[in-house]
């Protein structure tokens, strides 16, 4: 998974590398049919001119469509960048090689170079397994051309040139991923960090600094803040040891988290846990309805005694931070409301501005 996401931005920056390449190949092609209007250039009565230059036309309009009609999430996650990547280098080659040989014994030197300069770009942009294969094609098919028709080239030349070519690309090739692989990884690392800063270690629950970074987030919303907490739990982890009140603790988040969703729990301190919900009022009933079911069966192995959890919430619209502390505070009333009139029971009230 880690190399296919790494390949991933390698396809990407591939793709951004072949803009200027296609910008290039646009302005050759207009170059040619200058010098065939102007000049009258014999070069363009060829047939096969026409259907390379047709071919790059055509591979700049389906590149042009596939950047738009994608989506950005997962344009380079699919195969496609690979395959347009893989055929246009391919294509590039035929196009270099076609217009060196006809172009470059015609004095056209400015053609020629453009041909062994894209190829040489874009051999960069693939792996070294890849241009390897490329490179000896390339020679056994230039070889070809050299052997039928230009005997005065020199094959030594061609092959120093596409090994050097091959092993300059492999190096740039392996920089690059290793370069990424490395961003990666510290990009990784910053994300699980950042997780670990936003989390309970017990529960798993988001702590207090996620709400406090989350707060701004719920500015002009309806929501609903509960506070809820484990009745009587200080003599419960006094009489059967801490490590029973942490699974009591761990199991109640578990519940609450199975009914309001992670995003919207968190542990407020001690045994006090918190949901902040946008939840409409029958939602919430019929929530909270569901926990005190649960927590009548929940058991733990070789106790008889399980506590009963209290819940207190508050209804209103947040214009500010200081509202949604205001709420946070009149929340926590509510709570200690239903601890003394009537454990194990719900209490909410609509947010009142003082």
């Amino acid at each position: 998974m880690k190399d296919r996401k790494i390949y991933n931005r390698l396809a990407k920056k591939n793709m951004l590398t072949m803009i200027p390449v296609l910008f290039i190949d646009l302005c050759f092609i207009i170059y040619h049919l200058f010098t065939f209007l102007v000049f009258k250039n014999r070069l363009y009565h060829l047939w096969e001119a026409r259907i390379l230059d047709a071919a790059v036309l055509l591979f700049i309009i389906i590149y042009v469509l596939f950047f738009l009609l994608s989506d950005k999430e997962t344009r380079y996650t699919t195969i496609v960048p690979r395959i347009l990547i893989t055929g246009f280098i391919c294509m590039q080659l035929f196009y270099g090689v076609f217009y060196t040989f006809l172009l470059f014994p015609r004095g056209d030197y400015f053609s020629s170079f453009y041909s062994s300069l894209v190829w040489t770009l874009l051999v960069f942009t693939i792996s070294p397994v890849f241009s390897g294969a490329l490179s000896i094609m390339s020679f056994l098919w230039i070889s070809h051309f050299i052997d039928q028709y230009f005997f005065h080239y020199s094959k030594v030349s061609l092959a120093i040139f596409l090994v050097t070519t091959w092993i300059v690309s492999s190096i740039h090739f392996y920089f690059m991923y290793f370069y990424i692989k490395k961003d990666f990884e510290s990009q990784k690392q910053k994300e699980m960090l950042s997780r670990i800063s936003r989390t309970d270690a017990l529960t798993n629950l988001q702590n207090r600094y996620a709400l406090k970074l989350a707060m701004n987030s719920y500015i002009g919303k309806e929501i609903t803040v509960i506070i809820g907490d484990i009745d009587n739990f200080k003599v419960y982890n006094d009489t059967y040891g801490h490590d029973i009140g942490d699974l009591v603790v761990k199991e109640y988040g578990r519940i609450l988290v199975g009914i309001f969703g992670e995003e919207r729990c968190y542990r407020f301190g001690g045994d006090e846990l918190l949901i902040v919900t946008e939840q409409s009022e029958e939602e919430i009933t019929a929530s909270k309805e569901h926990y005190f079911k649960c927590v009548k069966q929940f058991r733990v192995p070789g106790v008889d005694d399980i506590p009963t959890g209290s819940l207190g919430a508050v209804r209103g619209i947040v214009s500010s931070e200081d509202d949604f502390r205001a709420m946070l505070k009149q929340a926590d009333m509510n709570l200690y409301h239903v601890k003394n009139t009537n454990k194990g029971s719900y209490f909410a009230s609509y947010y009142n501005i003082e």
